[in-house]
């Protein structure tokens, strides 16, 4: 609710601003990093008349095998409509390779 309400208020400040005859403007952007969940979105204006969103998101959440996933999903919003795309993958950084009870109780004696 919070970062709508920041959103909403920097839309409404940048939008009575006069504009430069750029064709591509970046108006707004957002960046939110937390432990496990990180957002960036950016609004641009294009042509002075059409408002594009581009954005990330990343949540890394703990499977019910144990194992560290990471989702990624990238989006735009523009005069063309609403399209995303995603990756779902095992996050590198926290994968931990380990033996099995039987085998350490093995390897023991």
């Amino acid at each position: 609710m919070k970062v709508q309400i920041i959103f909403l208020v920097s839309l409404i400040i940048t939008s009575r601003c006069c504009f430069s005859n750029a064709a591509t403007q970046e108006i707004s952007h957002i960046s939110i990093n937390e432990d496990d969940y990180m957002r960036e979105e950016s609004l641009f204006l294009i042509d002075e008349k059409d408002l594009e969103i581009r954005g990330t998101l990343q949540q890394s959440f703990v499977s019910s095998n144990g194992d560290i996933l990471r989702t990624t999903l990238e989006y735009v919003a523009d005069k063309l409509g609403y399209r995303t795309k995603y990756k779902y993958e095992t996050d590198p950084g926290y994968f931990v390779e380990a033996l099995c009870g039987s085998t350490l109780y093995s390897l023991a004696g």
